[in-house]
């Protein structure tokens, strides 16, 4: 059975994790597993939601220390273990998906807006905003040109 590791930010109540968790509730459980990996501080308020409808929820937090991360994301993947990553990162979807190919795992890359917002307090200062706008430029390209398919919302 096809087993998926949605990369998100966190179980929160934002239009797309709504909507995981609607898909999470309608799927055959008999022909997929669907689990969740959270980056984010916490894996949200909703996470108990997704446990319930019988969701696995992992905390992989991206701090400053990205090697961290890679090496926690690596282990998930590996002892799901799981067949396809569907990556909902944006700024940061490059190096889940740099992880995830090297593990000869199938990536899935979504982007659910153009505009990624600064998610660190430094980023009043114009140095910090440039580097992280320059990582976010080389971050997006790779996954881009990396993710076994790409999808994207928009009004078209």
């Amino acid at each position: 059975m096809p087993r998926v590791l949605h990369l998100i930010s966190g179980v929160g109540e934002g239009g797309f994790e709504m909507w995981l968790l609607s898909v999470l509730r309608e799927i055959p459980r008999s022909r997929w597993e669907m689990d969740f990996c959270c980056k984010g501080a916490s894996v949200g308020p909703l996470a108990p939601v997704a446990r319930q409808l019988g969701a696995k929820v992992f905390h992989c937090p991206l701090g400053l220390n990205h090697i961290s991360f890679a090496k926690i994301l690596k282990r998930t993947l590996t002892e799901g273990p799981y067949h396809i990553l569907h990556n909902h990162l944006g700024a940061y979807s490059g190096l889940p998906v740099w992880v995830t190919r090297r593990l000869g795992i199938p990536v899935i890359t979504s982007f659910h807006n153009t505009h990624f917002e600064p998610q660190t307090r430094f980023t009043r200062l114009p140095i910090v905003r440039q580097l992280r706008s320059l990582y976010a430029m080389i971050s997006v390209d790779y996954a881009l040109h990396h993710s076994d398919l790409v999808t994207g919302c928009s009004q078209g």
